[in-house]
């Protein structure tokens, strides 16, 4: 059994790391070009275990503050984690594989007619973000 308590952000630096990097730069390499990392104000992204994994496995990154990092509240994956996210918040699991099968099962809940109705809803929720002169809709 695992002493450390496992958080989203375990498994996002784990996926960034087995999965997501080397796919990325797949797409950059045939046009010698480094991707620039981009990610938002979401607080498994400004960890500090996080910071350095991206800087370890990119060359160059944009920072949120420099970029608009109020439209998380517009992009429909931000909501689909921000809600599983919160659900698995306070349970606590033996393992990293326990805590794997638990967000494949939060993702399961997200089916397509879910996800075009976010989407449907993307022009007001980009609306409710003019109207707050950019300022953030809802609190993370």
């Amino acid at each position: 059994m695992w002493t450390k308590k496992l958080r989203m952000n375990d498994l996002y630096g784990k996926f960034l790391v087995e999965e997501a990097a080397s796919e990325i730069k797949k797409v950059f390499k045939p046009n010698n070009l480094s991707p620039i990392f981009q990610d938002d104000q979401d607080r498994k992204h400004r960890t500090t275990t996080i910071k350095e994994t991206v800087d370890s496995l990119f060359d160059e990154r944009i920072e949120p503050k420099i970029d608009d990092a109020n439209l998380a509240d517009i992009w429909l994956i931000e909501n689909v984690w921000r809600t599983i996210k919160e659900k698995l918040r306070r349970q606590q699991f033996d393992n990293e594989s326990e805590l794997e099968k638990e967000v494949v099962q939060q993702w399961k809940i997200f089916t397509s007619g879910k996800c075009h109705d976010m989407m449907e809803r993307i022009p007001h929720r980009l609306k409710l973000l003019i109207d707050k002169n950019g300022a953030q809709i809802h609190s993370h």
